[in-house]
Order: structure tokens, then sequence, then C-alpha cells
């Protein structure tokens, strides 16, 4: 681990380097999507596999250790989120969000992963195939899905390249068509990507609030999904708790997605 001492001026010095990260795990026999799916065309090749958000380091040695105390118990019967849990959570959420209001245990409700919250959104603000849906695509494919499968109207808004040159891609939001289509009378929510997937941008906190207003005025709900949002570093980062709301996951940034599959 990082040693470090103090100087004669009272400077705290690194006397020692950090640790490199291991090397990548050899995830041969853990039924990896990543490097199996494809109909295995990954297997046993000097290849990284990339089509798919799963990242090749350990999930934080406090999850790890965690899990495995779990585990020792042997008895794995139905659990609730305990008061503990839900104070750090919200804790957390106000720490890394910087939410303008005072969230309370009645905020909170714990889903097994991103996707049945996008269910459960659609179908919390639609009551009929009339009611419409507003995505940004291209998309990340199960938020059209959850439209589909949930039987409300999708309604699909292409983002814009707003690049400077033919190798500098930007994309950016068609605002004219935005306003048009959440204006639109059977319009009930919007599926809302920050940072976006797949086109990785980051939105300002200048955009967050003119969609916000465009869809207060429409009475229009946003789900806002936030997965990546502590990856990007950039001091600017914006998410969409500190206006409205937000679909924060662990099966990003901590590298955990398979602990509820």
């Amino acid at each position: 681990c990082t040693q470090s001492a103090l100087d004669r001026s009272g400077v705290r010095r690194m006397t020692s380097a950090p640790p490199l990260p291991s090397a990548c795990p050899d995830r041969t026999g853990t039924c990896s999507r990543k490097m199996q799916g494809k109909r295995g065309a990954f297997v046993g090749r000097d290849i990284v596999p990339c089509w798919i958000a799963d990242m090749d380091f350990e999930a934080p040695r406090p999850v790890v250790d965690a899990v495995v105390a779990r585990a020792k118990h042997g008895i794995y019967g139905y659990t609730d989120a305990s008061a503990e849990l839900e104070d750090l959570t919200l804790r957390r959420l106000k720490t890394l969000y910087g939410s303008t209001e005072t969230p309370d245990r009645s905020w909170l409700r714990w889903l097994p992963g991103l996707l049945p919250g996008l269910h459960h959104a659609v179908r919390a603000a639609c009551q009929s195939r009339e009611d419409r849906v507003v995505l940004l695509t291209p998309l990340y494919p199960p938020f059209l899905a959850a439209v589909e499968r949930n039987g409300a109207t999708l309604v699909q808004i292409p983002l814009i390249d707003s690049g400077a040159s033919s190798i500098e891609i930007r994309f950016d939001l068609d605002w004219e068509r935005l306003a048009s289509e959440l204006a639109h009378p059977a319009t009930r929510l919007l599926h809302f990507c920050n940072p976006h997937n797949p086109a990785g941008r980051c939105w300002s906190r200048d955009d967050l609030e003119r969609v916000a207003r465009l869809c207060v005025e429409s009475d229009v709900v946003i789900c806002s999904d936030e997965v990546w949002g502590e990856m990007p570093l950039e001091p600017e980062r914006a998410p969409f708790c500190s206006m409205l709301g937000l679909l924060p996951s662990d099966g990003g940034g901590g590298d955990v997605p398979g602990l509820r599959e």
C-alpha cells in the first residue's frame, strides 16, 4: 500500500508508490458473458472483447469481503434492506449527487438492477398503448425494449452530430424536436441517459436544466439512468438528481453487475 512521511517542512511526501493493479484475472469457467458470449468467439484467443460494458478488474475489496462473509453464513433466505444500509445510501446520494432536497428513506426503492427500474418506470407512467415514451437514440437497446414490452408507444429522437470535422464526433440534442415531442399531449415519460450510452456524451448542467424545464412545462416524468455517473472526471459533471429523479445502480462503476444475477 502507499506509504508517506513528513519532511522537514511538515509536508507529507510519498515514500513509496502504490502497487499497480493485478493483471486481469482468468475468467475461464465463471460463465462470463463477456468472454463466452457471441458463440464463444473470444474463448482461448489473445483478444480483449469490448462488446459489453464489463470491466476486467476486481470489485472493491470491501465488496468482495462482504460477499464472502455473507456466503459463509450458509442460509440465503429473503432479506430486507437494513436501516443502516438505507441511511448510508442516502448519505452517499447526497454527497455524490448534490441533491438540493433532503432525501429520506421514502425516496428509496430497492430493485435487482437498472433494467427492472426501466420497466417499472414505464408501467408507472403509462396506462395505455397511446401513452408515449421519448428516448434519445442511439441508445442502449434495453431502454427501447422496456417501452415496447410494457405496451407503450416508443418515440425516438436521433441525436445530432455537431462535430467540427469528419473525425470529431460530438452528439447534441435536437432541441426543437425534443420540445415538440415532449409537448405532445400523450407523452408521459422521458427515458434519459447520463452519461449517454453509447454516445459517451456527458450532458452539462445547462443541458439538464433545459431538459428539466421542458419536462416540467409538459408534465412529463424523467427517468434518468446514471449508472456510469461516477466515471467522468470533469469537475462540471452534473447529475439529474440535483434537479429531479435518478435511477442509480451499483452495476456500472463498481464492476459488480453479476452479483444480482
